[in-house]
């Protein structure tokens, strides 16, 4: 019966092409030369078409000595993405093909040339890089005089600078490239009713100073400013631009004025030792990242617009409602402080605190997470998860008699993260638990697993008389 069925479909062409597109949607083969003299009859059954809508690619790695070889190939068009490592010789643009082929990586070496020919307009992502040790090539600024014209996306290496004016292509949706003011200014981005509302989001401008801040001003393009270099900036209000989004400041020597933050930055990340002060970080911000936060933490210093918090080396007591009181995601790596009412915000869905083993009988339930990541997992953790369904734990160890009995988790992954299996005792899991994920963990005797639990996943052996009979559904991924 099933054969019959399979043959009655797989006759259909329509419905094969439609189970084949399905089949290949959003993957990416990776092929070499041998594999496409071997397979293009199977290749060809790919129309251009169906890999653009089905966003199907068959990516192709070739060194430059090939490139003749591929060029006299009469199935090249099957391509469409091609990633040419160490380009150290001449090579001639113009044999690449123009059909199918929509994105192409080049790896360049110093020794690089080309022919002077211009790269195939169906070109729609293009990637330039340096080989490893490789410097400078002015062959890129020969490729940039001449980009296709459906480009889309264009990905510069970092340590690229333009010294000459560049028109991009009024089809760009994407510039992935981050550097100063003296190369952006290079740039002549379309000024068209479409193009004028465009946004880069992977380009980033590297600011060193005021003016460079200034220069930003119309530059709406641009949505991410890092703040870098030695020089001692003051930064007084209304100078970061209103459309940048996300702020980084890589410069200790940065100090901003009051209201110097605009409110209509999403993500702001210190990487230095900054103090933070009330009023500083404006209301309306999404993210705040603190590479290196050592001050106690105050009521209001953190504004209530914030759902992701990242405090690196914060470990002072947490002062009940000090945490934004709409935060979902907070992490701290060394805070071990002990927690009271209302230190932690029930909106939390992610709660990272790896270096932490004291309790959580103070905090009470909070029913919205998804995530806790502690060093010791105590019989605290029943309290906080008391009406949780769903979670996930990471933990280092396990305190002796804990237990998720008392909860009603119906779906439980953990990762232990101790350098050998820890064991788990009888009565852990809840006797709600229908799905259960477990990492590093051990289940050593019967019962440990509860009836009424329906899928396991691990990545250690399991014997099989340790699995209830309600089990329909086991999978051992075993770690390499």
């Amino acid at each position: 019966m099933i054969d019959t069925l399979f043959y009655t479909i797989w006759r259909d062409i329509y419905l094969r092409k439609y189970v084949r597109n399905q089949i290949f949607r959003n993957k990416t083969k990776v092929a070499t030369l041998e594999y496409l003299y071997f397979n293009h009859q199977y290749l060809a059954l790919l129309s251009d078409d169906d890999k653009r809508t089905f966003n199907i690619n068959v990516y192709l790695y070739i060194n430059v000595s090939e490139i003749d070889e591929y060029i006299e190939y009469k199935n090249k068009y099957n391509i469409n993405i091609i990633d040419i490592l160490h380009c150290e010789d001449w090579i001639s643009f113009d044999h690449l093909p123009i059909q199918g082929l929509r994105k192409l990586i080049f790896v360049i070496d110093d020794s690089f040339r080309d022919s002077g020919c211009k790269l195939p307009d169906s070109i729609e992502e293009l990637v330039l890089a340096y080989s490893e040790d490789s410097e400078y090539n002015d062959q890129f600024d020969r490729i940039l005089d001449s980009l296709p014209r459906n480009l889309k996306i264009l990905s510069l290496p970092t340590d690229f600078k333009f010294t000459k004016q560049c028109v991009l292509p009024e089809t760009l949706q994407d510039l992935d490239y981050n550097s100063n003011r003296d190369s952006l200014c290079h740039l002549v981005v379309p000024q068209d009713d479409v193009a004028r509302n465009r946004v880069f989001e992977k380009c980033i401008m590297e600011a060193e100073s005021i003016r460079d801040l200034e220069w930003l001003k119309d530059k709406t393009w641009i949505r991410k400013c890092h703040i870098v270099g030695e020089q001692s900036i003051t930064v007084p209000k209304n100078v970061i631009s209103s459309h940048i989004r996300e702020l980084l400041v890589y410069n200790r020597n940065v100090v901003f004025e009051q209201e110097a933050i605009p409110a209509s930055l999403e993500f702001v990340y210190f990487c230095t030792e900054m103090m933070v002060t009330q009023g500083m970080l404006p209301n309306g911000l999404k993210i705040f990242y603190h590479q290196s936060f050592k001050q106690p933490l105050e009521p209001g210093l953190i504004p209530d617009s914030i759902e992701t918090l990242l405090l690196n080396y914060y470990n002072h007591p947490l002062s009940p409602n000090a945490l934004p009181k709409h935060l979902k995601v907070f992490e701290a790596p060394l805070f071990n402080q002990e927690l009271s009412h209302q230190s932690l915000p029930t909106s939390l869905n992610v709660l990272s605190l790896r270096a932490f083993t004291g309790s959580f009988s103070s905090v009470g339930p909070l029913d919205h997470l998804r995530t806790v990541k502690i060093q010791i997992l105590n019989q605290s953790i029943s309290t906080l998860l008391s009406n949780v369904k769903d979670i996930y734990l990471q933990f280092e160890s396990i305190g002796s008699g804990v237990t998720l009995l008392n909860t009603v988790i119906e779906k439980l992954k953990i990762n232990s993260t101790s350098r050998s299996p820890l064991s788990l005792p009888i009565n852990f899991f809840p006797a709600s638990l229908k799905h259960l994920d477990i990492s590093n963990i051990q289940i050593k005797s019967h019962g440990i697993i509860n009836d009424g639990c329906v899928s396991v996943i691990s990545n250690q052996e399991i014997n099989h008389s340790f699995i209830p009979s309600s089990v329909t559904n086991i999978t051992i991924n075993k770690k390499n």
